[in-house]
């Protein structure tokens, strides 16, 4: 009558022990994935319209443009006091219900309230920046499974996560604008080690590699022990340095 079933069977198969100390990727293996996306362009093409029509001007992102403009003596002064804002000054906070579970809100919408999720915040420091002259584009990404959303079926629930590419000097630079404590300059606040994302631009047609923070060091820490006897107790003295930026 139109319908049709279908059945995933498996036999004889140990008893699944869950681990939860075990990377979400693990379970992988164990799963069956279905998507109505057939490729990654569909999910990218889904994502992109979403982005469009939260990144919207108003006059209150325009006055926002201006008053961070008048603070900043050149583009890196300009860009780093963006991502401050959108970092510092809004707050995050979720409510993910609905269509808030995958809608952005509007940039006005959030800039006015002070706070949004991370979509939400990358909604709006996309805005800014694009209203400034930057290029700057949405990704999303996987903070769970980061490059092994690739093992995937193409669609949106292989992202939980959003970001934003900046074009630098023609190099793309990818910033959180959910980590409210970074400083110093932009280039080395870079959102490392999330694997693979996917631009929410229109047409894109696979997932990017993103940085890795591996050959990266951000910061040295000596731990040192001391124990005056074995059968004391011990102290623990632990310094670290970073790079002053």
């Amino acid at each position: 009558d139109g319908l049709r079933e279908t059945q995933f069977k498996r036999t004889s198969i140990a008893q699944l022990a869950a681990d939860d100390r075990l990377p979400p990727a693990e379970y992988l293996k164990w799963q069956v994935e279905l998507s109505e996306f057939a490729d990654w362009k569909e999910v990218a093409d889904w994502a992109a319209q979403l982005f469009d029509r939260a990144m919207q001007p108003s006059p209150a992102v325009d006055a926002q443009v201006a008053e961070l403009k008048a603070r900043s003596h050149d583009r890196e002064s300009l860009l780093r006091a963006t991502l401050d804002f959108v970092q510092r000054d809004i707050r995050y906070f979720g409510t993910e219900g609905g269509t808030d579970s995958h809608q952005p809100a509007a940039a006005d919408t959030v800039l006015r309230q002070r706070f949004g999720d991370c979509k939400d915040k990358v909604a709006l420091l996309a805005e800014l920046l694009t209203r400034m002259g930057f290029e700057a584009t949405p990704v999303i990404v996987s903070a769970q499974y980061q490059d092994a959303s690739a093992k995937r079926l193409p669609g949106p629930l292989a992202f939980d996560h959003a970001i934003v590419r900046v074009m630098v000097d023609g190099k793309p630079v990818f910033l959180d604008a959910t980590r409210a404590y970074q400083t110093g300059r932009v280039q080395s606040r870079e959102a490392l080690d999330l694997g693979v994302g996917l631009l929410a631009q229109a047409g894109t047609t696979a997932l990017a590699e993103l940085p890795s923070g591996r050959d990266t060091v951000r910061v040295d820490t000596l731990d040192t022990f001391a124990f005056p006897k074995l059968a004391r107790g011990g102290t623990l003295t632990s310094v670290t340095t970073g790079p002053l930026t």
